[in-house]
């Protein structure tokens, strides 16, 4: 029988030297399983393009994969073979003609700008959208050779210095342009002024790719796995793979996951994989209480009564995005005596197994 498997990915959960330590916080209410569970360093990994593949148990440096195809995919999208995805980001221009992020959005304005972009909608040009502020657009019988600019390398920047460059620069260059003419004639714009909000009026189209044939993964390794996360990125990734990845908007929200419902995910599923990116959002924000009550309720509600299933593996990952991570690894059939702690304090101990991310999720998933 083959054990049920839990591996957990929590970015920011290793906290700034002079903060307080989450980590700590955390092995307390997890003493049992950090008491007879295996800690390892989790090796720092260059900037890959989808440093996610990690969670998939693949080694980054294998694959390229552009933002585009990964939108597209995530909002459950199959177009035609080679044709060309891009990521679109919503923005505003201003009175200068700089390109400027929104800082908020209406679900009614975002619905009616929806409506009112199908008319960009060509015989080779289809945009994609959703209900999340995340949208796609497909160019069939298009070209990889347009330079593109990345709507935040663009933020602050002339509008005419980052328009398309190259192959199709004249298809794009009308879609943004009658983006613009289209969003700047709502009337939801004039009273985003009048509020002092930026306008809602520009698409920009980035992160040019085609979709390439991928392994699937389910088929290969002899079984599916079940993700859960609010991350666009993941999500398109996993389903390339042939994996699968449930509904973003039921994960929970910002700073409060939804912990019964990954509770019975844990029980359902043979193999659930967990991105939960609100402790890190926590600690950028300052809200450390909101943080460790987070990491208390985790436990109880959520990890401790997973760990009584037999067989079970756990595997818990505390990377950073630049330096060493930690991992847990605990094993229901397999418990160690005198393990380490599972805090920074370790972070230097030569005596620590070293491992990266990919591998650790690897012998999960293979």
């Amino acid at each position: 029988m083959r054990p049920k498997r839990l591996v957990v990915s929590m970015p920011g959960l290793i906290t700034a030297e002079g903060q307080e330590s989450l980590l700590r916080e955390f092995s307390g209410p997890l003493w049992k399983l950090v008491d007879t569970g295996q800690v390892s360093i989790v090796e720092p990994e260059p900037p890959y393009d989808v440093p996610e593949l990690s969670l998939l148990g693949l080694d980054p440096s294998r694959f390229r994969i552009a933002q585009g195809p990964l939108t597209v995919s995530a909002l459950g999208f199959d177009p035609p073979e080679r044709s060309v995805h891009f990521h679109v980001s919503v923005g505003s221009l201003d009175r200068e003609g700089a390109i400027q992020r929104l800082t908020r959005t209406d679900t009614e304005d975002w619905s009616r700008a929806l409506v009112a972009c199908k008319k960009l909608d060509t015989r080779t040009l289809t945009l994609l959208p959703c209900d999340d502020r995340n949208l796609g657009l497909v160019w069939e019988e298009g070209s990889l050779d347009t330079a593109l600019v990345p709507f935040e390398e663009a933020i602050g920047r002339p509008f005419v210095s980052c328009l398309p460059e190259g192959d199709g620069e004249v298809i794009l260059r009308r879609f943004v342009d009658d983006s613009v003419n289209i969003l700047e004639a709502m009337d939801f714009n004039k009273r985003r002024l009048d509020e002092g909000l930026e306008p809602l009026n520009l698409l920009w189209p980035w992160g040019a790719g085609i979709r390439e044939h991928l392994p699937n993964l389910a088929f290969r390794r002899g079984e599916p796995v079940q993700y859960e996360s609010r991350d666009l990125r993941l999500s398109g990734l996993v389903r390339l793979f042939g994996y699968r990845h449930g509904d973003r908007r039921e994960f929970g929200r910002p700073l409060a996951p939804d912990l019964a419902r990954l509770a019975d995910l844990t029980a359902r599923y043979p193999v659930l994989v967990v991105l939960l990116q609100h402790l890190g959002e926590a600690v950028t924000k300052g809200r450390i209480d909101e943080a460790v009550q987070m990491l208390e309720e985790m436990a109880d509600q959520w990890l401790l009564p997973a760990s009584r299933m037999r067989p079970f593996q756990l595997v818990l990952l505390a990377p950073q995005a630049a330096g060493r991570g930690l991992a847990l690894t605990w094993d229901s059939e397999a418990p160690l005596v005198g393990a380490k702690p599972f805090d920074e304090r370790i972070l230097d101990d030569r005596t620590i197994p070293v491992h990266h991310a990919w591998e650790l999720v690897a012998s999960v998933l293979s």
